[in-house]
C-alpha cells in the first residue's frame, strides 16, 4: 500500500494525474509494471489501438485527447457515431486503461497512443454476432491500427471472423482477446479466443493469482491485472473487476513494444510478450491455465532484443477455400455448354445420373418380362404372323379339266407370299404369252381346242383313286406331308412330233 502511495505522489509531481487522495490501491499494476521507468522507455507514441466493442464515449475528459475517429460498423452501412453504448461502459472504461492522461486519476499504461473506437454494438446491447465483429475488425486493419482488441462477446465465432483475424495477422497487426468474466460461473472462455494467432488474456489480482471473475482454461496464453481497478464511470470513477481491463493493458503492452520498434512484426511482438513475463516458466514454456506463458512485464519486452522467428508463434488461421462459382443455368431457347467448372456441372451431372437409373430400371425391367413371356414369333403379327404361305382350299372338279384325262397341271390359287418378296416363277403364264402345250396334253372338246387330233387309240383314261386331285410333290413337301405316289402316264402312240414325256412346271 505504502508502495502504490509513493508512486501516486510521484506520478502527481510528473503530471500523472494520481493523487493521495484518489482511492488507494486502484492503480496497483502501475507499481509492479515499474511505471516511472517505463514511461521513460515508452509511451505508445505513433501506435494506433482499435476497440471492436461498444465505442468509447468523446465527453470522457481522462482519454478525450487520445481518441481518434471510428467508425459504427454494426449495420452493413458505416456510421460516424461511435459513443459508447454499453451500461457499463465497458470500451470507454479499456480505453482510459491503455490511453488515459491522468485526469481524474485515470493513468493509462500508453498515454501517446492513439485510439480508434469501432462499435458493433447495437443500443440494445445485444451481443453482437460474428459477420458484426469481423467487420469491426477489418476496418481497424484498413483504418492503420496496429494492435486490435476485440472486446464483443461473440457467441458463435463463424469462418467470416476467422477469416478477418487472417486478415489482421497478415497485415501485421497483433489481435487480442479477453478470457471473458465466467469465472464464478460455467468459467467458458470467450470463443475469439479459440481463433489461431489470438492472443487471449486472462485476469489476475495483486497477488499473482487468477482473479475470481476471469475465465481460465487452455486457451489462455498471457495474464494480466484486472481486479480491483479504477475506471470512469460517466459521473465519476469506481473500482471494477473484469478480464477486460487485463486485455487493455496488455493491448497497451503490444503500442509500447510496437512504438519503440516499428520494424518488428506482429509475431515478434507476441513473441517477446510470451518470452517476457512475470511469475513464468524460466525456460519459456507455458506455466498453466490461468495465466497461459506468465502475467505480461511491459518493461522487460520494451527492453528485449529482438526476437528471431517473425512468424507468430500462436499460428495464423487457415485460408479459406476459394469460393465456388454459382451453378449456371442457360437461358429458356438456349443451348447449355459441356464445359465448365465442377461446381457449375453439379446439377447436369445429377440430372445425368437420375436418367442413367430411369433408363436402367425400364430396361431390367422389360428384360425381367421378356424372360418370363417369350415372344411367339409365329402367332405375334408383328413379326409377320398370318402372312406365311397357305395351302390352297379350293375345291377343283376334274371333269371341268377334261374329265380322267392325264392332266399334268392344276388351277390353284395363287400362292400368298411374305411381305416384300416377288415370286421368281408366275405360276401361269401371263395372258400375252403364247403357251404352245404339247400335243397329248391338249383338251380336245370342241371349239379351239380340238385343233389337235386325238392318238390312234385315243387317249388313255387313267384310273383315278378318288375325286380328290392331288397337288404336286414339291408342295405336299413344302407342307410337311408325305406325297402320294402318282401313277406314271401310258406312253402315247408316236405322231409327228415324236414321243416325250409329260412337261410340269415348276414352283419356286
Amino acid at each position: 500500500m505504502a508502495a502504490a502511495c509513493a508512486l501516486g505522489f510521484a506520478l502527481v509531481a510528473a503530471g500523472g494525474g494520481l493523487a493521495a487522495a484518489d482511492t488507494p490501491g486502484s492503480e496497483w499494476y502501475l507499481v509492479d509494471f515499474h511505471y516511472p521507468d517505463l514511461h521513460k522507455a515508452a509511451t505508445g507514441a505513433g501506435v494506433t489501438v482499435a476497440l471492436v466493442g461498444t465505442g468509447v464515449d468523446p465527453k470522457q475528459s481522462a482519454v478525450a485527447q487520445a481518441l481518434i475517429p471510428g467508425a459504427d460498423v454494426s449495420g452493413t452501412t458505416p456510421g460516424t457515431d461511435t459513443d459508447d453504448v454499453a451500461t457499463g461502459y465497458d470500451g470507454t472504461r479499456v480505453a482510459t486503461l491503455i490511453g488515459g492522461d491522468g485526469g481524474a486519476g485515470l493513468t493509462g499504461l500508453a498515454p501517446s497512443a492513439k485510439i480508434m473506437p469501432v462499435r458493433v454494438q447495437t443500443a440494445d446491447e445485444k451481443n453482437p454476432d460474428s459477420a458484426q465483429t469481423a467487420r469491426g475488425v477489418r476496418y481497424a486493419v484498413d483504418h492503420g491500427a496496429k494492435v486490435v482488441l476485440v472486446l464483443s462477446t461473440v457467441t458463435t465465432v463463424q469462418d467470416d471472423l476467422v477469416q478477418a483475424v487472417r486478415y489482421a495477422i497478415t497485415h501485421d497487426d497483433v489481435v487480442i482477446s479477453p478470457s471473458g468474466n465466467n469465472g464464478s460461473t460455467d468459467n467458458s472462455v470467450d470463443p475469439v479466443c479459440g481463433i489461431a494467432g489470438v492472443v487471449c488474456v486472462a485476469g489476475t489480482d495483486q497477488n499473482g493469482k487468477s482473479s475470481p471473475e476471469s475465465s481460465t482454461g487452455s486457451e489462455v496464453d498471457l495474464g494480466a491485472p484486472s481486479k480491483n481497478l479504477l475506471v470512469p464511470t460517466k459521473s465519476g470513477v469506481t473500482v471494477f473487476s473484469s478480464s477486460h481491463y487485463a486485455a487493455a493493458l496488455t493491448a497497451a503492452e503490444a503500442a509500447l513494444i510496437f512504438s519503440v520498434h516499428p520494424s518488428w512484426t506482429q509475431g515478434q511482438v507476441i513473441r517477446d510478450m510470451l518470452g517476457h513475463t512475470s511469475g513464468g516458466n524460466a525456460d519459456g514454456s507455458r506455466k498453466d491455465n490461468n495465466v497461459g506463458y506468465g502475467i505480461i512485464d511491459p518493461l522487460a519486452a520494451v527492453n528485449a532484443a529482438a526476437p528471431q522467428q517473425t512468424d507468430n508463434p500462436l499460428g495464423t488461421p487457415s485460408a479459406a477455400p476459394p469460393p465456388q462459382p454459382p451453378a449456371t443455368h442457360a437461358a429458356p431457347g438456349s443451348s447449355s455448354s459441356s464445359s465448365g467448372s465442377s461446381g457449375s456441372s453439379l446439377p447436369l451431372i445429377l440430372g445425368i445420373v437420375g436418367a442413367v437409373v430411369v433408363l436402367g430400371g425400364a430396361l431390367l425391367g422389360w428384360l425381367f418380362f421378356r424372360r418370363r413371356h417369350p415372344r411367339n414369333y409365329l402367332n405375334d403379327p408383328g413379326y409377320g404372323a398370318g402372312q406365311l404361305y397357305v395351302q390352297p382350299t379350293a375345291t377343283i372338279n376334274p371333269d371341268a379339266y377334261g374329265g380322267g384325262q392325264n392332266w399334268a397341271q392344276v388351277p390353284q390359287s395363287a400362292p400368298q407370299w411374305y411381305e416384300g418378296e416377288q415370286p421368281q416363277q408366275q405360276p401361269y403364264p401371263a395372258p400375252e404369252q403364247q403357251y404352245a402345250a404339247p400335243a397329248h396334253e391338249q383338251l380336245h372338246t370342241s371349239g379351239e381346242h380340238a385343233a389337235v387330233p386325238p392318238p390312234a387309240g385315243g387317249w388313255q383314261q387313267q384310273p383315278q383313286p378318288s375325286q380328290t386331285p392331288q397337288l404336286p410333290p414339291e408342295y405336299m413337301g413344302e407342307w410337311g406331308l408325305a406325297a402320294e405316289p402318282q401313277p406314271e402316264p401310258a406312253a402315247p402312240a408316236d405322231d409327228s412330233e415324236g414321243s416325250r414325256a409329260p412337261v410340269r412346271e415348276e414352283n419356286e
